[in-house]
């Protein structure tokens, strides 16, 4: 018998090597981190905590729990968690059943009078089948459901991930919008003095009115820009909502001059964490789910042998109160003699297919690295063009100093006071922007290595009165749904 057991199908997942990989940018990130720099956020704490918002940490705690998506994410858990209770219950005898009949029975003459013959019957009986797992079918059977839920625990995680970056990609930008419009009518207002100042100077005839007119163009030029950003606000508070398990408009943000990021640390990214991406886990798991449904489409060449039993008792009244016991016990033996190839076929099918999950694992993990190293690329880039631009502004804003000094002195026309008001404008918008997107690259580099990610269970994550509800129309039993009452969200 044991010649006839099913040999499990190894997973191949060695099809790509990332234990030495690194870039010119990772390498680069590596060496601008140091040897003294902070552990990775992420492993022993939350990454956005790095941002020191207590209004961030807010919106990310509330789409944590009030996201249906990752809501959603958590049921899946719990639905898979069924399925594979399910399929370990196949051990066990797969069909008892039991049956109860009873009824009258007569005889009748041709003129329709009933003879004294007439009795009543009852009869009752429990009868099983067992399909014994002699060469491991149901056990493989059982490794597969094991694996999708594995498979789906991590999409919950990459859900999470996913959700938290992107609340967190929304708030910066929302702040960026904020901080541009700070900045923007800022200038409005500088821009509307040195506008005064040249309508009246044209009406004392010191200037010409092409310098009044010229002042006024650059004042609306600037303005026009405000409902723009002004809306893109309003967006971004509106996504945030919807993130955050409320309707739009449904959230308040709190108004800030400042941009809130500044200084945030470089961290080296080690090239082992890409295999603890949810994304790479749930590849994997692809491919163990595979590879067992290889294995079951293989046992259908295998016998099945099933155990059937029954058991019965039959009370009448005919001829008295006599009873009839019956008692079987069967076994049966069936394997497939001639299918015409319909499973060698099908299982060529399935090891297609299982090929087929390999290259996409092969595929995530390569997707993985290309964008970790897009991210280094871009938050090194972003670090030294801010550089630039803090100089850039520092140099337009002396710039403007000097303009404004000669210009009161005499020693230069209106229009380079202009020139200077605008080239600041742009110094200072375009470094705020960068910060911004700054900001956005590290929450994305944060979120390629799957970093601040603690795992919660998904009774944790579903409201409680979700879970009463659902035990109160199903009895779902301690080994799905654990019971944590006072843990969950309300």
């Amino acid at each position: 018998m044991s010649g006839c057991t099913i040999n499990r199908t190894e997973a191949p997942i060695d099809g790509v090597d990332v234990a030495d990989w690194q870039t010119p940018a990772t390498s680069e990130l590596a060496r601008r981190s140091g040897d003294g720099a902070p552990a990775l956020p992420g492993t022993e704490r939350q990454w956005w905590s790095q941002f020191d918002d207590p209004l961030l940490l807010d919106l990310i705690d509330a789409a944590r729990n009030e996201n249906r998506e990752i809501r959603i994410a958590a049921l899946r858990i719990i639905e898979a968690r069924a399925q594979a209770q399910g399929l370990r219950a196949n051990l066990l005898p797969q069909s008892v059943t039991g049956t109860l009949n009873g009824g009258y029975a007569a005889n009748a003459l041709a003129g329709g009078r009933i003879v004294d013959n007439d009795f009543l019957f009852v009869d009752a009986g429990v009868s099983a089948a067992w399909e014994l797992d002699i060469f491991g079918r149901i056990r493989r059977s059982i490794e597969q459901g094991e694996a999708v839920l594995s498979g789906v625990e991590a999409s919950a995680r990459d859900v999470e991930i996913l959700i938290s970056a992107e609340v967190a990609r929304r708030y910066y930008n929302y702040r960026t919008a904020e901080a541009r419009l700070a900045i923007l009518r800022g200038n409005a207002a500088l821009q509307q003095r040195s506008a005064d100042i040249a309508n009246l100077r044209y009406e004392y005839g010191e200037d010409s009115e092409l310098d009044a007119q010229q002042a006024r163009s650059q004042l609306v030029a600037t303005e026009t820009a405000i409902p723009g950003l002004m809306a893109t606000m309003e967006q971004e508070r509106a996504a945030l909502a919807v993130l955050t398990g409320r309707l739009p408009g449904d959230i308040a943000l709190d108004d800030r001059a400042d941009f809130p990021v500044a200084n945030l640390p470089l961290y080296a990214i080690p090239a082992e964490m890409l295999m603890r991406r949810p994304d790479v886990r749930g590849a994997v798991q692809g491919i163990e789910v595979q590879a067992a449904q290889l294995d079951l489409t293989k046992a259908q060449l295998q016998p099945a042998f099933v155990l059937a039993g029954a058991f019965g008792i039959t009370r009448t009244t005919a001829g008295g109160l006599t009873d009839a016991v019956t008692e079987s016990l069967a076994a049966s033996l069936s394997f497939p003699i001639f299918d015409f190839g319909r499973i060698r076929n099908a299982i060529r099918a399935q090891d297609a297919r299982l090929e087929q999950a390999v290259a996409r694992y092969e595929q995530t993990v390569l997707d993985a690295a290309r964008e970790t190293d897009e991210v280094a690329i871009n938050l090194l880039r972003i670090r030294e063009e801010i550089a630039l631009l803090t100089e850039s502004a520092a140099i337009a804003r002396r710039g403007l100093e000097i303009a404004n000094t000669r210009y009161r002195e005499g020693l230069s026309p209106f229009d380079r006071v202009l020139d200077a008001q605008a080239l600041l404008l742009r110094q200072e918008d375009s470094l705020t922007a960068a910060r911004g997107r700054e900001a956005v690259a590290l929450i994305g580099l944060y979120r390629v290595i799957a970093g601040g990610w603690d795992m919660r269970a998904p009774e944790e994550i579903i409201p409680a009165r979700t879970l009463d509800r659902m035990q109160q129309r199903t009895n779902w039993g301690d080994d799905i749904i654990e019971n944590v009452a006072g843990e969950n969200t309300p």
